[in-house]
């Protein structure tokens, strides 16, 4: 069995995600069980916080700050709050137009972290997705 995912479109189509459908045949009829895709696990919710720290760590050894501006522009060292604001919320809102990971679905987390890792790597900063091992010991 094949499975694909589905996006609805703002006018209410329904397109597939990847290339999961690419060796069906014109006219060919196939058939879908529909259901939703389960939220971002517990562990998920872990990782992604877990590499808010790590990705903030690895910026503070880099030699990257933060420029946050108050009546002038002041360097700060990053930390895992300042990731999930600064970076990973804002990543999120424009990929999956959600704003709380409590909305998420699994495939969306790889996806965030995809991009997120693409721009750090350009950065010479690359910090890999905490796995299960990191919570299991």
């Amino acid at each position: 069995m094949t499975k694909v995912m589905l996006v609805k479109t703002h006018k209410g189509h329904f397109l597939p995600i990847g290339d999961s459908l690419s060796n069906v045949e014109p006219g060919e009829v196939i058939q879908f069980e529909l259901e939703k895709p389960q939220q971002r696990t517990y562990l998920q919710n872990n990782a992604i916080h877990q590499y808010y720290r790590l990705l903030a760590n690895a910026f503070n050894d880099a030699g990257f700050t933060v420029e946050k501006t108050l009546s002038k522009p002041l360097d700060m060292s990053w930390s895992d709050a300042l990731v999930k604001e600064l970076i990973w919320r804002p990543v999120m809102l424009a990929l999956t137009n959600k704003s709380s990971t409590t909305e998420l679905i699994t495939s969306e987390v790889s996806i965030i972290y995809e991009e997120i890792n693409n721009y750090t790597a350009l950065k010479g900063v690359h910090v890999a997705f905490p796995s299960r091992e990191v919570f299991h010991g």
